[in-house]
């Protein structure tokens, strides 16, 4: 019978499911507002234009918005660090979504400090969230280490 240690999963799906809900804002088409200026050639006066991009465009890379592109591929290795990390329990794939989070978290500041959109809100506060989430994860590992309680686990029972 395997065990599954259920304070684990208590902290893993709900980051899981904030890291969905990250990758599928970012995949929207209005993710990154990029506004550019040129010349009217009649009135000699500066026209705007604004244009909307997804995180995963190559544009505002081009452009020296490097944030959405390092975010991005950021949360696509969290989703498989996630993944990895339901079925095998191991305190170094902790730290590395914890970093990565992070990570996340000061790229999603630097891209709202440079562009105000509300895409960039959201996925700022979602940032911020899953940040505070995986502190309280480490905080209460370390907790429990300490405590050296014995863990709380689900038998899986095999089918038949």
């Amino acid at each position: 019978m395997k065990q599954i240690n259920k304070k684990h999963l208590l902290f893993l799906i709900p980051i899981g499911i904030l890291e969905i809900v990250m990758l599928v804002l970012e995949c929207l088409p209005n993710g990154v507002e990029m506004v550019f200026e040129f010349p009217d050639s009649v009135s000699g006066n500066f026209i705007s234009k604004v244009e909307y991009y997804t995180y995963f465009s190559d544009m505002p890379y081009g452009y020296g918005n490097f944030c959405p592109v390092f975010i991005g591929i950021l949360t696509i290795v969290v989703i498989i660090l996630w993944i990895v990390n339901l079925f095998v329990d191991k305190r170094g794939i902790d730290n590395a979504i914890f970093v990565m989070t992070i990570l996340k978290f000061i790229f999603g500041a630097v891209g709202l400090i440079f562009s105000q959109t509300a895409i960039n809100w959201a996925m700022f506060a979602l940032s911020f969230v899953l940040a505070i989430y995986c502190i309280a994860k480490a905080v209460i590992n370390k907790e429990f280490a300490r405590t050296k309680k014995p863990q709380e686990t689900l038998e899986k029972t095999e089918s038949e």
